[in-house]
């Protein structure tokens, strides 16, 4: 199979100063060098902040909310309403979120105002003033950080139990075995890293959000830890 080179790019990934640059090349066609480039979806810049993707998908969010809010301004019922958001809204703001999930409270505000746009319509539609939980509630949606939270716990549930085949990530996943009887009972073993960015990564994440939680048992079916996991957060 040939490649197009012209659609073929470089990228490095570095958190250094002292960058060493080199020239990459496919049949002797030089490769562009590129700072921030789209891969399956995601944004992925030189540092893996993820600011590029963050600002991405809540301005095609926006823009996907005001269209619907346009289209649906004749409607009366408020279940279309939840239907076209959770579709074409909500689905892209949590497209592989376990990978790029914001450590950082500015983009989870960020991300979180979208959805608080769409509730404040939703008042609006209805005529009256109600809180933001309320219109949760009612609406029977959690906010899109309980949810992140849910995918990360949900996909090291299908690591663990085999499910999702990735032999690579399921060695990195560390076991507590307590050497003698203690009250306090954690599933996993999470290293301490020195970086924001190890620190924050959807293993070490999802290990200690599943520690905090000791009604979560990893035995379970996968429907049975999914409502365990609903009752819980």
């Amino acid at each position: 199979m040939e490649l197009n080179t012209s659609k073929c790019h470089a990228m490095r990934f570095y958190r250094t100063n002292n960058l060493l640059l080199y020239d990459y090349s496919i049949n002797t066609s030089l490769l562009s060098s590129q700072t921030v480039i789209k891969d399956l979806g995601i944004w992925l810049d030189t540092s893996l902040t993820f600011h590029e993707h963050f600002k991405t998908i809540i301005n095609k969010s926006l823009r996907l909310l005001g269209y619907i809010k346009r289209v649906t301004s004749d409607f009366t019922s408020i279940q279309p309403l939840k239907i076209l958001y959770c579709s074409l809204v909500r689905s892209h703001l949590e497209y592989c979120s376990s990978v790029w999930s914001p450590y950082y409270q500015l983009y989870s505000d960020k991300i979180e105002n979208v959805q608080h746009k769409f509730l404040r319509h939703v008042a609006f539609k209805l005529g009256q003033y109600m809180h933001y939980d309320d219109i949760l509630q009612m609406l029977n949606i959690t906010t899109l950080k309980s949810r992140r939270l849910h995918h990360d716990l949900i996909l090291l549930f299908k690591l663990v139990n085999s499910q999702i085949d990735c032999p690579d990530m399921l060695a990195k996943i560390n076991f507590a075995v307590p050497n003698r009887q203690t009250r306090q009972l954690v599933s996993f073993s999470v290293p301490m890293h020195r970086t924001n960015y190890a620190h924050y990564s959807f293993l070490s994440r999802s290990q200690r959000i599943a520690n905090q939680f000791q009604e979560l048992d990893f035995s379970y079916s996968l429907n049975i830890f999914k409502a365990v996991l609903s009752n819980i957060t």
